[in-house]
């Protein structure tokens, strides 16, 4: 009896196995992305995965509702932020008022700008795929990557308070 008994039991280990699914999920609802972005295999929970890593999910739309905007760099003859920017630092995390180390919001914007480029490739290719079209979710992370993208692009080459010291973008003229 005793022998049954623990040959049934060792055996159940192999139902409580954790499935790439399961895995996935959890990482997602657990907020921790770097495990998220390699352990989900699906296109819309991979997208999830680095939106969540560029700071777009749950808790931090829930944050953002709740505090208005700041202002991303001081008023100057140039004028004020543009406020759609403020809002999208706002909704990701990135604000002078979550991270008011210049050099580290520099990098944490220009990281989350990267993160959302990876969740849009992932998406992107598939617009026009008929044999595999994107989900609407999948089309709704793709627009919300793509937008947050630019306006992020545009803080990177304009904010001269944060990640950049000139107030004009550089390059050759040629």
């Amino acid at each position: 009896v005793y022998s049954g008994t623990l040959i049934a039991l060792s055996g159940c280990g192999d139902f409580v196995e954790e499935t790439d699914t399961e895995a996935c999920n959890k990482a997602i609802d657990e907020r921790d992305y770097d495990t998220a972005t390699s352990a989900c295999t699906s296109r819309k929970d991979k997208a999830t995965a680095w939106m969540g890593k560029a700071g777009y999910d749950i808790v931090n739309l829930i944050k953002a509702s709740s505090s208005a905007p700041s202002a991303h760099t001081k008023p100057s003859s140039l004028g004020t932020d543009d406020p759609s920017g403020a809002v999208i630092l706002n909704i990701l995390q990135k604000s002078t008022d979550v991270i008011s180390n210049d050099a580290k919001r520099a990098t944490a914007i220009t990281n989350s700008k990267n993160y959302l480029d990876n969740a849009s490739a992932l998406l992107h290719p598939y617009l026009s795929d008929n044999d595999s079209p994107l989900s609407i979710d999948e089309l709704l992370l793709n627009t919300y990557a793509i937008a947050f993208a630019m306006q992020l692009d545009q803080i990177i080459m304009y904010d001269n308070g944060t990640t950049v010291t000139s107030i004009v973008p550089s390059g050759s003229s040629g």
